[in-house]
């Protein structure tokens, strides 16, 4: 399963290499465009004079690749149809993605000049928030695109995915969703112990206990060698981790292995798609807070 962090990742941006004119003459170009749009200290001097016309031209063939490249990307993923695309390159658009990113190229090309006001580690910072807000504007509109129809897709394969053949389990399952009211036992009728079998000697805490233990581990690894890791520092990666286990993720996928098994109607089926939908946007939107640049 791609959670909703795997699918915003995959808009994998590359920086553009500035060689068509004098680096200097960019970057300045860049800065002013940038000093203009309000992204840029005035603390760093700046040439006064600029070729105006070329200024534009640099500006302009940064921009357009930034957002051609973004484009390309989400094209090549499957996980995204023509018009989620369209949307996100909209949402894009919309928070000036492509200023975030000059800015950030800026950082990286104009060492020399910031190391006259700042320290190293206050240059790497900047560049690291940089780039972290870089993220964020991928983040916001992937989410405002894909959330609904992403999450309702996860919420039927979840529903779909092949039944517990072990009744031991079913039964831990159900007896741990309804000992801890996660489902509604006045609309869905069934037996916790539906074949009256005993289980005595077995512990269905402990059974849930290992069994929570084993989905945080698969979590960590997803997010250690999953799409993620392209994009996520492991600090990062720490906090969507946290944030999922603190959203009671697993008691969510609990909660769908039961009604998988329940044979629900439209009316049902719909309702409990919409919980799991603001349930699991809820865990993304706080997982936006691990990707935010800290001052």
């Amino acid at each position: 399963m791609k959670s909703t962090l795997s699918l915003i990742v995959a808009i994998c941006l590359a920086c553009i290499d500035v060689h068509s004119s004098p680096i200097s003459h960019d970057v300045q170009c860049y800065i002013d465009h940038l000093k203009k749009n309000h992204l840029w200290e005035n603390a760093f001097p700046t040439q006064d004079k600029l070729m105006e016309k070329n200024c534009e031209e640099s500006v302009k063939t940064f921009i357009d690749a930034t957002y051609k490249n973004a484009e390309m990307e989400l094209h090549r993923d499957e996980s995204f149809d023509d018009k989620t695309a369209k949307c996100i390159m909209e949402r894009l658009h919309h928070h000036h993605f492509a200023d975030h990113k000059m800015l950030e190229k800026v950082y990286e090309l104009s060492h020399k000049m910031m190391e006259e006001k700042l320290s190293h580690e206050e240059i790497m910072m900047k560049i690291s928030n940089a780039e972290k807000a870089t993220k964020v504007g991928k983040v916001s509109g992937v989410q405002h695109c894909i959330t609904e129809k992403t999450l309702g897709a996860q919420f039927d394969m979840f529903l779909n995915h092949p039944k517990d053949t072990d009744d031991f389990e079913v039964y831990c399952k159900r007896k741990y969703v309804t000992e801890h009211d996660l489902i509604d036992r006045d609309i869905y009728h069934f037996e916790i112990n539906e074949k009256n079998m005993n289980f005595k000697d077995k512990n269905c805490d402990k059974a849930i206990k290992a069994a929570g233990a084993k989905f945080e581990e698969r979590l960590a690894e997803f997010l250690k060698k999953g799409e993620d890791k392209h994009d996520n520092t492991e600090e990062e990666s720490e906090c969507i981790k946290k944030i999922h286990l603190d959203g009671k993720f697993f008691d969510i996928t609990l909660v769908v292995d039961v009604l998988a098994e329940l044979h629900l109607n439209d009316e049902q089926m719909k309702v409990e798609r919409m919980r799991f939908v603001e349930a699991m946007g809820a865990i993304s939107g706080a997982s936006m807070r691990c990707v935010v640049p800290k001052h």
